[in-house]
């Protein structure tokens, strides 16, 4: 009798084992995850400008008034071209004591050195030659430009919604095929690309090309999980 009773109960156990192990695979079953990928070309259209101005001075009191000086200048060329209205920003100056090695060896004061960092953006990348010839009559400067995106957010945007898309189609056909309706999205991956513009930014800087700007590639690249349900 005893025997009989474990044969039963091991009988059960093993239905109930083998019914959640249907479950499990029922619920592996309601989700499906897919990639989709969309990209477009882009041409930049923004010019971000830093000027930068350094004046060396035995008296502290000269290398920040000719440092002064300069700044006005800037300023005030930059009041006569056409550029991003509100993005002028004037560094606050930095002072340094600069020293220089002896003939017996020892380091002594030479200067004080008044450096100011102005930034700015242009919406023309055409006028670029403009901005740095009003730059140049102003003042003795050092300047550097690079070509940019005035909204990349937007464009990214609407690459994750074609790229969510495109996973959603590829999903729907497979959850059609197996017989599932496709569900809700449970959960989303993103990996964006913008290594080749930024690459190409770098080269135009590292080899002083500020023509114009040039077409680049930009990606986004999602995973999405979608929920299933049985017909």
């Amino acid at each position: 009798m005893a025997r009989r009773t474990t044969i039963f109960f091991l009988f059960i156990f093993l239905l109930i084992l083998g019914g959640c192990g249907k479950e499990q695979e029922r619920a592996r079953m309601r989700s499906i995850g897919m990639a989709g990928v969309a990209d477009t070309l882009v041409v930049p259209d923004l010019v971000v400008w830093t000027v930068k101005m350094n004046d060396l001075d035995p008296l502290l009191v000269e290398a920040k008034r000719a440092n002064d000086e300069k700044l006005a200048a800037v300023l005030d060329a930059l009041a006569k071209i056409d550029i991003v209205e509100g993005s002028v920003r004037a560094g606050p100056a930095r002072i340094e004591r600069q020293f220089r090695r002896c003939d017996d060896g020892v380091n002594r004061f030479s200067h004080f050195s008044v450096r100011r960092t102005v930034t700015f953006q242009q919406n023309d990348p055409e006028a670029v030659e403009k901005a740095l010839d009003a730059l140049v009559s102003a003042a003795d400067i050092e300047s550097s430009c690079y070509f940019d995106l005035s909204d990349t957010e937007s464009i990214m945007k609407m690459l994750r919604t074609r790229a969510i898309d495109q996973a959603r189609e590829k999903a729907e056909s497979l959850a059609t095929h197996v017989g599932l309706d496709l569900g809700v999205i449970t959960g989303v991956s993103v990996q964006e690309n913008l290594d080749p513009y930024r690459r190409q930014r770098q080269l135009n800087d590292m080899n002083g090309n500020v023509s114009g700007p040039q077409a680049q590639l930009l990606s986004s690249q999602v995973r999405v999980n979608f929920a299933t349900l049985y017909r």
